[in-house]
């Protein structure tokens, strides 16, 4: 039985991604931004909500604006493995002052912003240093967390539109249109250590949040660790109590949950979470991937996730670690894979020619502009060079890089239609069916894994679970 196309909601992450969302913006459910991203450039992010509804020829184009509030509370430090009530992670090195040696390590300029903008707690965290007490219930008045709802509401509601009445041209022609298509309760991480008073408070927050009645709908953001997942008691309260918030919708963000190494019981839990909730409110994966997308068939409405990356992402960033190669994404196999890993597997899985690889891996526009009718030029996807005099070692072109981000995405958005198409008992085997030529390539065994702990068996049993 088919059913309505999952949401593909895409993750601006910086304004050198642009080009993505311009050229594909008729493909696009929606995109997001985060608060730090429009603090920093306010006029560039809003000129591009602005130029994508341009492209598509309608105002229908849903934007949605996350408060980021998490980024202010408590989080578990990535290095050490404890808990950090500081705001170490929002901080970067700079000059003392203009012209000076000294270096001072301060909260970025998009914070500062950001926290004045959304007012008490989050200001009064930057100006301690310590991070937001609004996830203990018991620390702040009812009042004071009416008014933390509200102020992080009309942040949301009219940040945008009061960037916009500096442009008299933007103001007058798309002004009355900058409302987000729905705005967020105020959320915080929440840690297994913390996990009875996180989840009351997030439940609290939203249920203040919708009872504000704002002009666009409420949705909550549930953040939080995986191992949320491995207790039951935890998987039922979210389920319990979430659509007595009144909430229209719910975005789960599970820290460092990734489809590709999540355990059976992981995955399977999110999915009765999912089933759990399905009919009573819209629910959204804020950071997901193939494995989401098949859960449309039990209630879930979208995902979400940046352009060729954060289809899983850490709460605590690791601070310097250096970007990965732009892999190509195998379409069989719904994993990204170094380029001759999958060139080494032609052979053994019957390509020879630019044919074969059109009806076998993609045909998207992206792999026939680069491929036509020469199969070998599948190499250009992994380009290398050395990026300038003084590097050490190899690094993949920008051009490459590229080419494999658009065919992504592309492949991405025709998996909505995939998704929406087949028949929910047929995913186990749709998962299993197209990998299968691919599954004996010793070269793809490090992606994969093996034949009974690999991902998609986890996917096909978790798929399976009545």
């Amino acid at each position: 039985m088919s059913i309505s196309p999952p949401k593909v909601i895409l993750r601006l992450g910086s304004h050198a991604e642009k080009e993505y969302f311009e050229k594909l913006a008729k493909s696009l459910d929606g995109m997001m931004f985060g608060a730090n991203l429009l603090e920093i450039t306010p006029a560039a992010t809003c000129s591009l909500i602005f130029a994508l509804i341009a492209k598509r020829g309608d105002v229908q184009l849903p934007f949605y604006l996350d408060p980021m509030t998490y980024c202010f509370g408590p989080y578990i430090d990535p290095e050490t493995g404890r808990k950090r009530t500081d705001l170490e992670a929002l901080k970067s090195e700079r000059a003392e002052k203009r012209g000076s040696k000294k270096k001072i390590k301060s909260v970025k300029d998009s914070y500062v912003s950001l926290a004045d903008e959304l007012g008490s707690p989050f200001k009064d965290a930057v100006s301690d240093g310590k991070s937001c007490a609004a996830i203990d219930i018991s620390t702040i008045s009812s009042a004071n967390r009416d008014a933390l709802c509200q102020n992080v509401v009309n942040y949301q509601l009219t940040r945008v539109q009061n960037i916009l009445s500096g442009d008299e041209l933007m103001e007058a022609n798309f002004g009355i249109k900058a409302v987000p298509a729905a705005v967020f309760a105020p959320y915080f991480y929440v840690n297994d250590s913390w996990a009875e008073d996180g989840l009351k408070a997030a439940i609290d927050l939203t249920k203040r949040t919708a009872a504000l009645k704002p002009y666009a709908p409420v949705n909550a953001i549930v953040c939080a660790s995986h191992g949320i997942l491995s207790n039951p008691r935890h998987v039922q309260y979210l389920i319990d109590e979430l659509p007595k918030t009144k909430a229209e919708g719910v975005w789960f963000w599970f820290d460092h949950f990734d489809e590709f190494q999540a355990p059976l019981d992981k995955l399977i839990a999110f999915r009765t979470l999912v089933r759990g909730l399905s009919g009573k409110m819209q629910i959204f994966g804020l950071h997901g991937g193939y494995y989401s997308l098949l859960l449309a068939h039990d209630g879930l409405t979208g995902i979400s996730h940046g352009v060729g990356y954060g289809e899983q992402k850490p709460v605590a960033q690791v601070i310097g670690a250096a970007a990965p190669t732009v892999r190509y994404y195998l379409p069989p196999i719904r994993r990204r894979v170094g380029v001759p890993d999958i060139q080494r597997c032609f052979q053994e899985v019957g390509i020879t020619t630019a044919a074969g690889f059109y009806s076998k891996i993609c045909n998207c526009q992206i792999c026939k502009g680069v491929i036509g009718t020469d199969v070998t030029r599948f190499a250009t996807f992994g380009e290398m060079h050395r990026a300038n005099t003084e590097s050490k070692k190899d690094t993949q072109t920008p051009a490459a890089a590229k080419m494999c981000r658009f065919h992504f995405l592309i492949n991405r958005f025709k998996e909505r239609m995939v998704v929406a198409k087949m028949d929910a008992g047929a995913r186990a085997e749709h998962v299993k069916g197209e990998a299968a030529p691919w599954r004996k390539c010793i070269p793809l065994q490090q992606y994969i894994g093996g034949a009974n702990d690999g991902y998609l068996e986890f996917w096909e049993k978790a798929l399976t679970v009545k």
